[in-house]
């Protein structure tokens, strides 16, 4: 399976995302993304990180998918003092149910810093135009740690 793999940096303390959106406008309501809460255990039941579906504007309109769908590899969610916040992962780039990574074209990206550790508005956000295209397509293994 092709994959893409991702490090967000960011040099405050609060949640990361990173997201496909579902339109080029980069609109927040149908994207699905991929969320880190520094300090929040990573559980079977509870993913974190994890993947979200966002369904609303409000924070009760962004759901944690199903565990069963918790397909992430390699992720993890960190902060410390000196470094900051950083959110690590990799993830396929067409699974079922999901918005499809295109490699052959442009995708739009979105990503967002919250203001804390909780799931509430967020600090900053953008909205990222990649054409994949013309990038190294590699086929590798990735094993979960």
């Amino acid at each position: 399976k092709k994959f893409l793999s991702a490090r967000l940096k960011y040099s405050g303390k609060g949640w990361l995302a990173w997201g496909v959106s579902s339109d080029r406008d980069g609109a927040m309501i149908g994207t699905q993304a991929v969320m880190g809460f520094p300090g929040i255990e990573n559980t079977p039941s509870h993913s974190n990180p994890g993947k979200y579906i966002i369904s609303d504007k409000s924070s009760e309109g962004i759901e944690l998918v199903s565990p069963s769908i918790q397909t992430l590899q390699n992720a993890s969610i960190v902060y410390d003092d000196d470094n900051g916040t950083e959110l690590i992962f990799t993830k396929f780039l067409e699974e079922p149910q999901e918005l499809k990574i295109n490699t052959d074209g442009m995708n739009t990206f979105v990503w967002a810093v919250g203001m804390n550790n909780t799931k509430h508005y967020h600090k900053y956000r953008g909205i990222i135009n990649l054409d994949l295209s013309a990038c190294e397509i590699k086929q590798d293994s990735v094993g979960s740690q």
